[in-house]
């Protein structure tokens, strides 16, 4: 790089370079900073929405999952239910229980409920119209029966899903075994599941399809999918699941990109306790975060441009910066005679002879212009050749048309290394003599710093990613960079003059703004974040910073710089949207939640807690507040249910509130992610008609339906309490056997209808003539047993034949459907004494002599191992037409 022949940039002093390459390496240094700093930003930026979208999923996840669980406890609790209904039901009355357990699940998600024996043939269905016979089916080969061959314990099986004919859609099988009196398998049975039904129930809560809830068993296999269930039902997720790798993981996060839909989501699962289940909740990742992402990719490039101007900008002043050193040290060596002028003024002279049309110019003008030394033209015409084309004609016309006013010229000369110099000339058309021809004399200045500082300034300010403007104190603009013109200006229009309120995006945001006006005049600066209108009429979000030029001037220009956050801003709409889902979520949960941080505070709560705790506050009233501050709003009683638990994974309790009248079931569970507490949840559940139908379940379990008496097994149930008594505290007892005499003649003479009505009175008999501590029981059929307590055999003997007298003196009473509105009954009866045996064998010895009556005629009672008491000839026989 040379500047004429006398000198080069290489014989410039140490000192100029020490000083260039410090200026460098600062400005090095600075930008590597703002790059470190920028790229930090985005990066916590991405962090902490990803931190978030981990966060809301897995509260959402565990919330769902604690809902699973309590729909598959009821539904567990009527499979169980039903099932203790089936031995020794007719078909009305199974129909019956089970229409009452089903009352208490939605409509929909039990499709069929069918009962297998031991041999898997199929002896009820729920989809079989009553009274019709069933058609020979067999599910010996089915998941749900083969998983309760070889065990003696009752327990709940989730079956694998299949696709059911019969319905045309997937269903999963739950079932449990029932076993008879020796503890072997004597039924199985089943409830199918609809999995589109518990699709349907999470569509409710997350109908987008990038966001997905699924239920998968133990192996990973679909159990139902809220989008794409038909592409997935049958199949299991990857293996590589840390729900399926680590067994002892009850809740954990993963990205990942499913394989149905393609989609990428952030998923979060939850164990689903007390059964072998997963809850996986997946929202989708472009959904949330494609917005900030797009916003930090425009930022960068923005960055990056603006980086690269800054450097050429920097590199071009340093040359000029150089090349104006070397000038300067030519110049030094050069004109001695107007040494003392020239390092006044720091200009070169020149000067035009209009009418010849030479131009003389003296070294330093040459330097200016980067021509050697003679070298520059002194022809006028050949001179204007070298200026630039933009401001050629616009020069000539100054000089050519000039009076004697003064001239001031800014113009590009093109040198002789074919570089474009910047020059100010200046002058004025004179007459030096009257014997002198028109002449123009003036002086030259390199104009190069002032012209490419004022280039970095309009680099730095139009090439910035940020609208900027200056503004006066009474909010005109006067400067609005080209990104501001872009955002808020047509093409070919200038935004300067006009007010800032125009682009507001209503009058209200005048008055709005007036705190930060005031704040910008009396400290020197404001910030805030505010929504304005651009060219179309978008409304977009801007960061805007503001300080005044002159700080300790209040009436100074002020600076504005706008930073469009309109993404970041819309994440985080959508952020909390996402919270306003996990609250609409909350709210609409058929549980009271409460859920605090780690410090105990509470965070969230709904409308279901304040109603089960009594409390007058709202849900928005209890956030904020200490642990100890919401117990001292809560009665005494149930204050002491949200006790903190000690060094607990979770906690359950069932407690009653006497005052209410309720029953409620108490959840606790702490929320932990990599180790670190961040708070508990507390689940209260109102359980009061769960416990309803529990007790008249239970009382359907234990009596017979059609004659009041308890059944059989709660009959044998009695039997063996009682012989389990020490025989210190037992005064000895008897057990009497009853089988209603011809009693199937009863039934195909007259119809089923008249022998219940036989059978009722026969039961009301009986249970007249007992006493207070005697046990009544219907074995199955025409069949009786009363367990007489604390007596003697002789007292025993004398009931039996009190109830044969009684029933033989007394026909039953069964209305128009008979002649004469009765039918004659008799009984005969057996009895054993209870002397500490087995209860099968106390129940055995009172057959045997129940079928020793039976044998010598009937309407009489025997005594196990003796002859019978009495011989009286049965009236049905003789009665009775074939």
């Amino acid at each position: 790089m040379k500047s004429e022949k006398t000198g080069t940039v290489w014989d410039l002093p140490r000192s100029m370079w020490r000083l260039v390459m410090a200026v460098w390496l600062a400005l090095l240094v600075l930008v590597g900073a703002y790059w470190a700093q920028l790229y930090s930003a985005h990066q916590s930026a991405l962090a902490d929405t990803q931190q978030q979208v981990r966060l809301r999923a897995g509260q959402t996840a565990q919330a769902l999952a604690y809902q699973t669980e309590s729909n598959l406890r009821k539904l567990n609790f009527i499979v169980q239910h039903v099932g203790e209904h089936w031995q020794g039901q007719d078909d009305a009355q199974m129909r019956h229980v089970l229409r009452i357990a089903m009352d208490s699940v939605a409509r929909g998600a039990i499709l069929e409920v069918l009962i297998a024996d031991a041999h898997g043939q199929v002896v009820f269905s729920s989809l079989q119209p009553p009274g019709r016979l069933l058609a020979p089916v067999s599910v010996v080969d089915r998941d749900f029966f083969q998983a309760h061959l070889g065990f003696n314990e009752p327990h709940l099986h989730i079956g694998i899903p299949g696709r059911q004919h019969i319905f045309g859609q997937w269903t999963g099988e739950l079932s449990r075994p029932i076993l008879d009196a020796d503890g072997n398998l004597a039924y199985v049975i089943a409830a199918s599941i609809s999995a589109a039904h518990l699709a349907e129930a999470f569509q409710r809560v997350f109908p987008d399809p990038q966001d997905v809830v699924m239920l998968l068993d133990s192996e990973g296999r679909y159990l139902t999918r809220t989008h794409g269930l038909d592409q997935t039902m049958g199949q299991r997720v990857p293996t590589d699941r840390d729900f399926l790798r680590f067994p002892q993981l009850q809740s954990g996060v993963y990205e990942a990109r499913a394989a149905v839909d393609g989609v990428m989501r952030y998923y979060a699962w939850q164990r689903i306790p007390n059964f072998p289940l997963v809850l996986s909740l997946g929202l989708g990742r472009d959904k949330v975060m494609a917005p900030l992402e797009q916003s930090l990719r425009m930022s960068h490039i923005h960055s990056l441009i603006s980086t690269l101007l800054l450097l050429l900008a920097a590199g071009s002043i340093t040359r000029l910066v150089l090349l104006r050193a070397v000038q300067q040290r030519n110049l030094e060596k050069t004109q001695l005679r107007l040494q003392q002028t020239l390092q006044a003024l720091r200009d070169g002279l020149w000067h035009w002879e209009v009418d010849s049309g030479q131009m003389h110019w003296d070294a330093l003008c040459h330097d200016m212009m980067g021509w050697p030394q003679g070298g520059l033209p002194t022809d006028y015409a050949q001179w204007c050749q070298l200026l630039h084309p933009d401001e050629r004609v616009a020069v000539q016309a100054a000089l050519e048309c000039s009076d004697s006013s003064p001239q001031r010229l800014e113009c590009r000369v093109r040198g002789h290394d074919g570089r474009w110099h910047w020059v100010e000339l200046r002058g004025q058309m004179m007459r030096p003599g009257p014997d002198r021809g028109l002449q123009f004399m003036g002086t030259c200045s390199d104009i190069s710093e002032r012209v490419a500082a004022h280039q970095l300034r309009q680099a730095l300010l139009e090439g910035s990613t940020a609208a900027i403007f200056l503004v006066t104190k009474e909010r005109h603009i006067l400067y609005a960079n080209a990104q501001a013109h872009h955002l808020f200006a047509h093409p070919g229009q200038t935004l300067q003059g006009i007010p800032t309120s125009s682009l507001h995006v209503n009058s209200a945001h005048g008055v709005d703004l007036a705190p930060y006006y005031m704040q910008l005049h009396t400290q020197g600066r404001t910030r805030l974040k505010y929504p304005l209108r651009d060219v179309v009429g978008t409304v977009r979000w801007f960061d805007m910073q503001a300080v005044l030029s002159q700080p300790d001037d209040p009436d100074d220009i002020a600076v504005w710089t706008l930073t469009d956050i309109t993404e970041g801003h819309h994440a985080a709409q959508e952020l909390a949207a996402q919270h306003l889902r996990l609250v609409t979520l909350l709210e609409q949960f058929q549980a009271g939640v409460l859920l605090e941080d780690a410090h105990d505070q509470v965070v969230m709560a709904n409308t279901g807690l304040c109603h089960l705790l009594a409390l007058q506050a709202t849900p928005a009233h209890l956030q904020g507040l200490a642990h100890v501050q919401l117990l001292e709003q809560i009665a005494p009683q149930r204050a002491r249910w949200l006790s903190l638990p000690q060094h607990e994974p979770r906690h359950s309790l069932e407690v009653c509130d006497e005052v209410l009248g309720r029953h409620l079931w108490l959840q606790w569970l702490p929320i932990v992610h990599q180790g670190e507490s961040l708070g508990q949840i507390w689940l209260l559940h109102d359980i009061t008609e769960r416990k309803l139908k529990e007790q008249e379940l239970a009382t359907l379990a234990s009596t017979d339906v059609l004659t009041g008496l308890p059944n059989r097994r709660s009959f044998l149930s009695m039997l063996e309490q009682y012989l389990a008594t020490s025989p210190t505290t037992r005064a000895g007892g008897a057990i009497l056997a009853l089988d209603v005499d011809h009693f199937k003649r009863v039934n195909d003479t007259w119809g089923h209808p008249v022998g219940d009505l036989v059978l009722k009175h026969v039961a009301q008999v009986v249970r007249q003539n007992l006493r207070e501590s005697d046990y009544p029981g219907r074995l199955g059929g025409e069949e009786f047993a009363v367990l007489v307590r604390h007596t003697t055999i002789q007292e025993a003997v004398r009931l039996a034949e009190r109830i044969r007298q009684t029933l033989a003196d007394h026909p039953a009473p069964v209305g128009a459907a008979v002649p004469g509105g009765h039918v004659a009954v008799t009984i005969s009866i057996g009895v054993a004494v209870l002397s500490g045996q087995e209860s099968h064998t106390a129940l055995a010895q009172a057959d045997k002599a129940l079928y020793q009556a039976k044998a010598m005629g009937r309407n009489r009672v025997c005594l196990a191992g003796e002859q019978a008491l009495g011989a009286h000839p049965s009236p049905i026989q003789g009665e009775m037409p074939g």
